[in-house]
């Protein structure tokens, strides 16, 4: 130290000696005295006494060493005010086991315990990591330390800053309060309160927080930790999860950044703009990487789809999703749904084609003969006439022609042709080819489905759902409703278009069978070997019975609903056109045998139930029995207006310390204890013990 530094020195020692005489004075108490049984034990090269009017001071210099609750100061000069309080002077430097703190000057107290560092900018060292502050309190007997004015913090690639917080030597964890926004390769955090462990770099916070990491996901809890380690998070509180492809919210949430795997308990949403669906679940796994999907304990799926779109809510057991992609899918050998609607518009346009002859639009005062109209060629076939009293119900029969192949339909096109030559296949190919590189979700939910929309409702053991063509598979007893309408079949093939149903097939054994109520007595009845439901604006308009088709049907005036007779009729296939809850016209093909009977002349031998008939209304699902949960709205856009942590505490406090450093105001030290040091801890640890 040069003459000047020497003098300064010396005056301001002499300046903080009688300044602190009143101090001194009242350490001679008896509460004092009983405190110093147990005195900071101090060590130095020169002990000098320095005389303050009554009284004196000591004064310590040259290799100044300072012990007390196993913590270690260590300065150039020291002022002992009493047996346990002391004030250090430059190259402050408190150690305990690796802990090092950095000083210009410090105040020490020994009956609390507490060593408060002052200098322009205050260092931490612990092991690899490294803080700097500007306001640092230690307590030497608990070993937690509080720091306040803002510090940042850095760890091999780790940053903190906070406005405040506390340092716990013991677990080596510090904990950031207000403000606190941390980093590292991996992921940027903005909290108000974050601790983070030195040994096992685990971040926990304990308020709502927002985590951006390198996947371009934003997550956020009220509460959690991450693990750097693994690359691991666990939420509680509100977890919540964005990506570019969905947002997951759930009570508690355990997220592996690298597969990108999360588990997932209590209040799940599992929410899809691209898919336009939310799954729903009290215990739920997803596999990010695969895109798939499995949410138990009272599952539930939304599908909201487009605003003109009815939406659809489904409810089973258990749900999985899954991701396949476009050759994978295809390896299914489904039918496309884009090549049926192709051939069902050739089959369509044949049969609006079809001659039909309507039944007299008044009750007929006598029998009324039914006659078919045939095409030129075709073989009549005598059919029952209807006693008195039978409707005006509007009944078609008709007979395909005799020399049509099936596999034409009327203008001689093949309906495995599309209008431009193309078939179904060629097509099928060609989209293969294209999107190849697709990837499609694959709903699978079982068992006890319940489906509920404003228009349909249904039931099965398990479904299937392929979002590639918007297709679906009911299967084990599947029930829909629709309107007045109930259809039994042991499976279902739903199809979509434009976001809504479009047209179902029932198929299976028993066959399946359509019915309808007409009062709490009669059902109206038709089974075959499919029905084929065709679907305008959520409502059945058309139903193809194909292949042995059987009807039961009564015959109502349409002025009064007295029911008026009994239809019971045979043929190849039935179509029947309905508007609202009416049938409007009923078409034959191929040999039709039918009968009506008046309602009061129904034989005793006449069934009028089929066997396997089945009328379920307790079944029929409400909104209620599907759907019990609240939707959280989507919160996507606040989250990415959220601006990303930009450490200005960090910034000033590196800014600050290169000018200290560069106006040599201020140096950044990183010496440790000298081994003199060490031998005076190993001796003193020696006594204590």
């Amino acid at each position: 130290m040069n003459s000047l530094c020497r003098s300064i020195y010396r005056f301001a020692l002499v300046l903080v000696v009688l300044m602190s005489a009143p101090m001194w004075l009242m350490a001679q108490s008896g509460e004092a005295q009983q405190e110093e049984k147990k005195p900071v034990d101090i060590s130095s090269r020169l002990l000098r006494p320095v005389q303050v009017g009554d009284t004196s001071v000591m004064a310590m210099v040259g290799e100044v060493m300072l012990f007390h609750n196993g913590t270690l100061i260590t300065c150039d000069s020291l002022v002992r005010y009493s047996a346990n309080r002391v004030e250090c002077f430059d190259n402050v430097v408190i150690n305990k086991d690796s802990i090092y703190v950095y000083g210009d000057r410090a105040l020490y107290n020994g009956e609390d315990n507490t060593a408060e560092i002052f200098s322009p900018l205050i260092k931490l060292i612990d092991g690899n990591a490294t803080v700097y502050t500007y306001n640092f309190k230690f307590n030497t007997k608990d070993n937690i330390g509080e720091f306040w004015g803002g510090a940042t913090v850095e760890q091999q690639g780790n940053r903190m800053e906070a406005d405040r917080g506390y340092y716990y030597a013991d677990t080596h964890e510090i904990v950031g309060v207000d403000n606190v926004e941390l980093r590292n390769d991996e992921y940027m955090l903005r909290s108000d309160s974050v601790g983070y462990n030195f040994d096992s770099e685990v971040a926990s916070f304990y308020e709502r927080s927002v985590i951006w990491n390198r996947k371009g996901e934003i997550l956020s809890a009220d509460s959690g930790e991450y693990y750097y380690q693994q690359e691991r998070y666990r939420f509680r509180g509100a977890a919540y999860i964005l990506s570019e492809d969905y947002e997951i919210w759930a009570d508690s949430l355990d997220y592996e950044l690298s597969s990108e795997n999360a588990e997932m308990w209590n209040n799940i949403q599992l929410r899809s703009d691209e898919e336009k669906s939310i799954v729903f679940g009290d215990y739920g796994r997803y596999l990010g990487a695969e895109g798939e999907a499995l949410l138990t304990d009272r599952p539930s799926l939304l599908s909201y789809r487009t605003e003109n779109a009815d939406t659809v809510y489904l409810r089973s057991d258990s749900i999985f999703i899954y991701t396949v992609d476009s050759l994978g899918y295809f390896k299914l050998n489904r039918p496309d749904s884009t090549a049926l609607a192709e051939i069902d518009d050739i089959v369509q346009s044949a049969a609006e084609e079809e001659e039909e002859l309507l039944m007299p639009e008044t009750p007929a005062e006598t029998p009324t003969e039914i006659v078919e109209e045939v095409e030129e060629g075709a073989v009549e076939s005598d059919v029952d006439s209807p006693e008195e009293g039978v409707t005006d119900e509007e009944i078609v029969a008709e007979e395909s022609a005799e020399g049509e192949s099936p596999e034409e339909s009327d203008d001689g096109e093949s309906p495995e042709e599309s209008d431009d030559g193309e078939s179904p296949e060629e097509a099928l190919a060609e989209e293969e080819v294209v999107d190849e590189n697709r990837t499609d979700r694959v709903v699978v939910a079982f068992p006890h489905v319940k489906m509920y929309s404003l228009d349909a409702q249904m039931v099965c053991d398990s479904l299937i759902a392929f979002s590639v063509d918007s297709t679906a598979q009911l299967h084990i007893d599947p029930i829909m409703w629709n309107e007045q309408n109930q259809i039994n079949s042991e499976r279902v093939d739903v199809y979509t278009k434009e976001q809504q149903i479009d047209h179902a097939i029932f198929s299976g054994e028993p066959l399946p069978m359509m019915i309808s109520e007409v009062d709490t007595t009669r059902y109206n009845q038709v089974t075959g070997k499919t029905i084929e439901t065709y679907f305008r604006d959520g409502k059945i308009y058309k139903a193809d019975i194909v292949g042995n088709a059987e009807t039961y049907y009564y015959v109502v005036d349409d002025k009064d609903g007295a029911v008026q007779g009994f239809l019971v009729a045979q043929c190849a296939d039935i179509s029947f056109n309905i508007n609202g809850n009416t049938v409007e016209t009923i078409v034959w093909r191929q040999n039709p045998e039918y009968t009506i009977y008046p309602i009061t002349k129904i034989p005793a031998t006449q069934a009028q139930f089929f066997d396997h008939y089945s009328w379920n209304p307790e079944l029929r699902p409400s909104l209620e029995d599907v759907f019990d949960r609240t939707i959280n709205p989507s919160e996507r856009a606040e989250y990415e207006a959220m601006e990303k942590p930009k450490f200005p505490i960090t910034k000033s406090i590196d800014d600050y310390r290169r000018m200290l450093v560069e106006r040599g105001i201020w140096v950044d030290r990183e010496d440790e204890i000298t081994e003199r040091a060490r031998e005076f801890i190993s001796t003193r640890q020696t006594d204590e013990e």
